[in-house]
């Protein structure tokens, strides 16, 4: 689309790739035999049904949760025990859809997660800095005047965002600016469980703009049709193109 946005080299481009994932939970089995080959830089849409396990498919792609013995899960040709679980997870970042428990400040928490070994290991000093988050923050209206159709802000609304605590932001709040940590760490790969469902039309936009500017691979959980639409048009200009998969019950 012309008014695609321009998409940034900010990260490594990478290939993920799985091999036979499944997974059960008591009497009864969600998905088994998923095969996926996330292309670098593209974008994987995936849908379907309330409770058919997608949430569960991005957490094991994240690792979060154990793989099943005969899955098979690489990014660059590279398993998971060759980076080390943390060095996988921030590569292979999993943003989570509602609140999850986080204690301090916006800032406290950028800066503690910024400062673990699997970040610094692969990270220059000048990336993932606080400046770098606070420039995020302006683009998707945190610490900053919203209008019906943009945002504007200052580096005073901004660095004022940073001392709010997490337990007190709302919703829409909350999931931006998580989102915007995890981008500021420069993941090869984001997993993205319905990225926008606590946030209100312009804010949701906006979102969607920061995310086509980044080149990490996006792999996307969306009940939202006409989002998923916009992505499906916005793939047309990145490198790494579009796949649309459908979950189907027992199989994914």
């Amino acid at each position: 689309a012309a008014d695609s946005p321009k998409f940034s080299p900010r990260a490594p481009c990478s290939m993920l790739t799985v091999y036979n994932l499944s997974r059960k939970v008591p009497n009864r089995t969600l998905f088994s035999g998923f095969d996926l080959s996330a292309s670098a830089g593209g974008i994987v849409v995936l849908s379907g049904p309330s409770g058919i396990g997608k949430t569960q498919l991005l957490r094991a792609l994240a690792c979060l949760d154990p793989l099943n013995p005969e899955a098979e899960l690489t990014l660059d040709n590279k398993k998971p025990e060759g980076y080390g679980y943390p060095g996988w997870r921030a590569r292979v970042a999993y943003v989570y859809q509602g609140r999850v428990s986080l204690k301090g400040t916006v800032r406290e928490h950028f800066e503690k997660v910024r400062n673990f070994a699997a970040h610094k290991q692969r990270l220059d000093k000048d990336q993932g800095t606080v400046e770098e988050l606070q420039e995020l923050f302006s683009k998707v209206g945190l610490g900053s005047d919203l209008s019906t159709t943009s945002f504007s802000s200052t580096p005073e609304k901004n660095e004022d965002f940073l001392e709010r605590h997490w337990q007190d932001l709302s919703g829409g709040e909350f999931q931006r600016a998580l989102l915007c940590c995890c981008l500021a760490l420069k993941p090869q790969v984001l997993l993205l469980d319905e990225p926008t469902s606590a946030c209100d039309p312009v804010s949701t936009r906006a979102v969607e703009e920061l995310l086509l500017s980044s080149n990490a691979t996006l792999i996307v959980v969306t009940h939202d049709a006409e989002q998923a639409d916009r992505l499906k048009a916005a793939a047309a200009g990145r490198p790494g193109g579009l796949q649309s998969v459908t979950i189907e019950s027992g199989l994914e």
